[in-house]
């Protein structure tokens, strides 16, 4: 499929070379269960052929240390798009393979995932009686006592428990959970923010700040800064909880407008200035936090694989009618968080630098009706989007959003960034930057 491309043709010769495979090697443990591997995230194979492979793989349980119908359900759990079908194939594990491995793996995710809190509860309860050590477990409880705003003393009670399982496995000892210095430091520091917010809930603002302050110098999420500045405001302290909320207000996560509102009333509150020297503050605070963070671009050289684009505006574009123009390619869905921070930034930078091409591309399969949604939530009026199969991922080597390439006026690409990007507009002009000085 790399060699040939992800097309009809090349699909029905796999087929047919996994069928032989199954026919001839139905007595090869290993190879079945790499075929099994293979198969579990393609979810275009026919059912008749998946099925003549599980049931092979099930003719070898005693080379097996897993059940291989768990291990495809849950494989496919984890390429499924849609969130109530994921959650419908973890209930299933969980129903027909209790005790499995894989029914562990989805009562983790179900419990990662579902917001009823009684369902979480119950879930919490089975996976605690199975893995107690695991501190995760009583953290990830306390949080959801905290989103839920309920049962909050209960909440601090898990903490307590965590910190003393996290006190208890920082010695190895044989055969036992160990979390290394590293671990131990980052997990104290997530039960103490943790533990911080509960306080603030339920009324307790100076009692949160004991925790907090001493800990800001090590502060790096956004969300750590919002609930340092609701803890000041709350204390009355508003010129502190200002500089707190501009901190959670620069840096991208999910809850960055509720930052932005919180900074502005209390900016305008104090009589700070106006609007639009905030704007200029906020811009100031970003670009020091780029300063600080010490960016440098990595640059690459490859060709960039052939590709033709139309965006859902009617807009043809090539590779090759793009060469002598700097693009920004960067791939996204309507799922996926990180991605959806971005676009409003992209659309900026599209904005900034007109001399650059801004392409963004969603999968075909997308739903038209969540990008739709999208696009009229995030106003997306002028942002390039285009659909496009998956085998161009594929032939980017990207797995997985958001993916962001840069391609040079010669058609290779330069720069690549997997996953996020702190800061969109800066550290993507730190690359065009560093590929204008680069050597050809």
């Amino acid at each position: 499929m790399h060699l040939g491309g992800d097309t009809p043709e090349e699909r029905a010769a796999l087929l047919t070379e996994i069928s032989k495979f199954i026919s001839d090697h139905s007595a090869d443990g290993f190879g079945l269960v790499d075929a099994l591997n293979f198969v579990a995230y393609e979810d275009w194979i026919p059912a008749d052929t998946t099925e003549s492979l599980l049931g092979a793989t099930e003719k070898k349980s005693d080379y097996l240390n897993y059940n291989p119908r768990a291990f495809f359900l849950l494989t496919r759990a984890t390429i499924e798009k849609g969130k109530a079908q994921q959650i419908a194939l973890w209930r299933k594990i969980i129903e027909k393979y209790s005790g499995t491995h894989e029914s562990y793996d989805a009562r983790l995710s179900l419990f990662s995932t579902v917001k009823d809190l009684a369902e979480r509860e119950k879930l919490y309860g089975q996976l605690a009686e199975k893995d107690p050590d695991d501190a995760s477990l009583p953290v990830a409880m306390a949080r959801a006592y905290l989103d839920a705003k309920q049962k909050l003393p209960e909440a601090l009670l898990l903490l307590d428990r965590a910190e003393k399982l996290i006190d208890e496995h920082s010695t190895p000892k044989n055969g036992q959970r160990y979390y290394p210095p590293d671990s131990v430091k980052v997990w104290k520091a997530t039960v103490a923010v943790t533990r911080a917010g509960i306080l603030v809930e339920m009324g307790r603002p100076g009692d949160a700040l004991a925790i907090l302050l001493p800990r800001e110098h090590e502060f790096k999420l956004a969300s750590s800064y919002y609930l340092l500045g609701r803890a000041l405001e709350a204390t009355g302290d508003n010129r502190a909880a200002i500089d707190a909320y501009l901190e959670a207000a620069v840096r991208p996560w999910g809850d960055q407008q509720r930052a932005s509102d919180a900074l502005e009333q209390l900016w305008l509150g104090e009589k700070m200035g106006s609007k639009k020297e905030l704007q200029r503050h906020m811009e100031d605070a970003a670009a020091h936090d780029f300063a600080d963070a010490g960016y440098e671009p990595h640059l690459l050289q490859h060709p960039a694989p052939n590709f033709d684009l139309t965006t859902l505006r009617g807009e043809h574009f090539s590779n090759t009618q793009l060469k002598g123009k700097i693009v920004v390619l960067n791939l996204w869905a309507v799922w996926c968080g990180p991605c959806l921070s971005e676009l409003n930034p992209l659309q900026d930078l599209q904005h900034k630098h007109l001399e650059v091409v801004v392409l963004t591309v969603v999968n075909t399969d997308t739903d038209a009706k969540q990008l739709k949604d999208v696009i009229h939530e995030k106003k997306l009026t002028t942002l390039r989007i285009s659909p496009a199969s998956h085998g161009l991922w594929q032939q980017l080597g990207a797995y997985g959003v958001p993916n962001t390439f840069i391609i040079d006026k010669n058609g290779n690409i330069r720069t690549q960034h997997v996953g996020g990007i702190p800061d969109v507009s800066r550290y993507l002009t730190a690359d065009i930057s560093a590929i204008a000085e680069a050597t050809p």
